[in-house]
C-alpha cells in the first residue's frame, strides 16, 4: 500500500500532498474525499533544471475548481523560464 493511502486509512484531517508539480503528480497526490495541494519545487531555485511553480498551472487544470490548490515560495521575477 502507498504511503498515502495507508495515512488516508487513519485520519480525518485535512491532508496537504506537497512537492506538486505536473498534472500526474496532482492526480496521484489528490486522490480522496478532498483534494488539497501545494504546488512547490522545494526551494528549486538551487536545482539546475527544476520546473518553476510558476509553470505548474495544469495543475488546476487536472484538479478543478473544487480542489484546494496552494502555492509556496515566491516569485522572482515575471518571466517564464
Amino acid at each position: 500500500m502507498d504511503d498515502l493511502g495507508w495515512l488516508r486509512e487513519r485520519t480525518d484531517l485535512p491532508l496537504l500532498v506537497k512537492g506538486i508539480l505536473t498534472r500526474e503528480d496532482a492526480a496521484a497526490g489528490a486522490q480522496g474525499r478532498r483534494r488539497r495541494v501545494i504546488v512547490s519545487n522545494h526551494g528549486g531555485r538551487q536545482v539546475d533544471g527544476s520546473v518553476p511553480r510558476s509553470m505548474a498551472v495544469e495543475v488546476r487544470a487536472e484538479l478543478g475548481d473544487d480542489a484546494t490548490v496552494l502555492m509556496d515560495g515566491g516569485i522572482r521575477r515575471g518571466a517564464m523560464s
